[in-house]
């Protein structure tokens, strides 16, 4: 049940995670770029994190969803050609 109830939090996680990026989105559509940063800013300072962060965050987001990062191309490298030990056998 414990993992079901962790299942849970991670998808629950991503849904707002996709909502709230769709959310500032439409605010760059409505307003402007400029405009939307001003109105999330003081609850990104809040949570410790600038609007540069964010910009940041979400060109990261971007890349890894359209196929930038492959981090299981490097754990097989990382297996077969370097030798190393397998993420499996050390978990």
């Amino acid at each position: 049940m414990s993992k079901l109830f962790d299942a849970g939090r991670v998808v629950f996680g991503t849904c707002r995670e996709a909502k709230e990026n769709f959310n500032y989105d439409q605010l760059v559509k409505e307003y402007d770029q400029h405009t939307a940063d001003m109105l999330i800013d003081k609850q990104l300072k809040k949570g410790g994190l600038s609007i540069d962060d964010f910009h940041k965050y979400k060109k990261v987001k971007e890349f890894v969803q359209h196929g930038g990062l492959n981090v299981s191309e490097a754990v097989e490298v990382a297996t077969t050609k370097a030798g190393w030990v397998t993420i499996v056998e050390l978990m």
